[in-house]
């Protein structure tokens, strides 16, 4: 049976995307709008009085509300997700002590049409970025080695267990999370969307005034250049090791003559050596053997994810 899993606060959705990591099936229980609590305290903020608003309050609502619109336009754009008028636009409701301004990211019709993990996976690392404290790079860059570290593990599993046919379904499955991941970093309207409300709401704070958000985070003015937009890396890396490998097979039905290299991830392409050295390395994988290679392994330059390896060199002693 699948596990009931409930979203009524960022808590729950922390639950879900252990869940979609873990490849896990789930089923939503109960569903309420996720709830974001900007809480601005310390100076003209402390023991705010709610009867009034000044134009700063406005000023810091309404680029909520714009930068939101933007975002999710720019979503439905990009994304096969679509959001109803009544969506995209935020309520606020402000309430006194400091000053909160409570708003509602997402329906729980926008949640309960999520009818894919992968739909899910995009609006879950939406909502972190937005209630998050750090911008839209470094929380990515943050849940691209969480992806890349549960899929070494789903694919251990596999390999132990002996389950080598769901190997590959199970590597597109992690390939489409970091794919939406890539997506959002490598967009700056997005990336703008999201950081532009948090640097500007921080350019109008002043001395002794801070703004708390997830996790009750503080910041304050001199937090804003960690909201600065950083243009991600879209070229890729490569790099050459030489270490002591374990071969685990070769597959040469394959386009490049490849080899399975135990640790290195990606396939390995053997057409970069000698033939003679291809072959000797046949016989070295028939039966598991360790050798001494050079390799050169090409990432992606935004996730870091490995996804080309090549055979430069087989060093006999």
């Amino acid at each position: 049976m699948p596990q009931i899993l409930n979203i009524t606060s960022i808590e729950d959705i922390e639950k879900v995307k252990e869940a979609i990591l873990n490849n896990e099936d789930f089923e939503l229980g109960n569903v309420e709008p996720i709830k974001h609590i900007i809480k601005l305290d310390g100076g003209r903020f402390q023991n705010y009085d709610v009867n009034y608003i000044t134009s700063d309050v406005a000023k810091i609502i309404l680029i909520h509300q714009k930068n939101f619109t933007k975002l999710l336009n720019e979503i439905e754009s990009k994304f096969d997700i679509t959001f109803t008028d009544n969506e995209k636009e935020l309520k606020f409701k402000l309430q006194s002590g400091s000053l909160d301004i409570f708003s509602n990211l997402f329906s729980e019709e926008a949640i309960r049409n999520m009818d894919s993990k992968h739909k899910m996976w995009t609006l879950i690392t939406i909502a972190g970025l937005i209630v998050g404290a750090i911008s839209v790079g470094a929380y990515i860059s943050h849940l691209d080695n969480q992806v890349q570290s549960h899929e070494r593990i789903e694919i251990a599993k596999i390999e132990n267990q002996d389950r080598n046919n769901e190997r590959e379904a199970t590597k597109q499955y992690f390939d489409g999370l970091l794919e939406i991941n890539k997506s959002l970093v490598q967009n700056k309207n997005i990336q703008d969307a999201i950081n532009t409300p948090k640097k500007e709401t921080l350019g109008i704070l002043k001395d002794g005034e801070v703004y708390k958000i997830a996790n009750n985070t503080s910041l304050t003015k001199n937090d804003t250049s960690r909201f600065d937009y950083i243009a991600p890396n879209i070229q890729d890396i490569e790099e050459e090791v030489e270490n002591i490998y374990t071969l685990e097979y070769y597959n040469f039905v394959r386009e490049g003559k490849m080899f399975k290299i135990v640790g290195i991830s990606p396939l390995a392409n053997s057409e970069t050596i000698s033939a003679e050295k291809r072959m000797r390395l046949m016989s070295k994988a028939e039966t598991q053997q360790q050798v001494k290679l050079k390799i050169k392994i090409v990432k992606d330059g935004a996730t870091k994810k490995p996804i080309k390896a090549f055979i430069l060199d087989y060093i006999e002693n």
